[in-house]
C-alpha cells in the first residue's frame, strides 16, 4: 500500500513539474522593466540632433553623416537647374476649377 501511495505521488509530481515547464515555456518573454533609479542617477543622456539653420540658396549635405550646409557656386548651379527641370515638369499642369458648395 505504501509503494503505492509513493507511487501515486511521484507521478502526481512529476506531472505538475511538466505542466509548469511547458506553461513556462509557453509564457511571452517579460517586458524590460524600467530603471528604478532617478534620472539625475541613470546616467548622461544622448545629446540630440544640431540644428541645422535653414538659408535660401545653400545646401545641407548629409553624406558625411552629420549636416554641412554649403554655399558655393556649383551647389547654387544644381539647385537652379533642379528648379528649371521641376518648373518645366509642372508648367503643364492644369487643376480643374472646383464649384463653391460643391465637394
Amino acid at each position: 500500500m505504501k509503494k503505492r501511495i509513493l507511487a501515486v505521488t511521484l507521478v502526481a509530481v512529476a506531472a505538475v513539474a511538466t505542466a509548469l515547464w511547458i506553461h513556462a515555456a509557453r509564457r511571452p518573454a517579460a517586458a524590460p522593466r524600467p530603471d528604478p533609479r532617478p534620472a539625475s542617477a541613470a546616467g548622461p543622456t544622448p545629446a540630440g540632433p544640431t540644428p541645422v539653420p535653414i538659408r535660401d540658396g545653400a545646401t545641407i549635405d548629409f553624406s558625411g553623416g552629420t549636416a554641412v550646409v554649403r554655399e558655393g557656386a556649383q551647389d547654387k548651379a544644381a539647385i537652379d537647374a533642379a528648379v528649371k527641370k521641376m518648373d518645366a515638369a509642372a508648367a503643364d499642369v492644369t487643376f480643374p476649377a472646383s464649384t463653391p458648395g460643391k465637394k
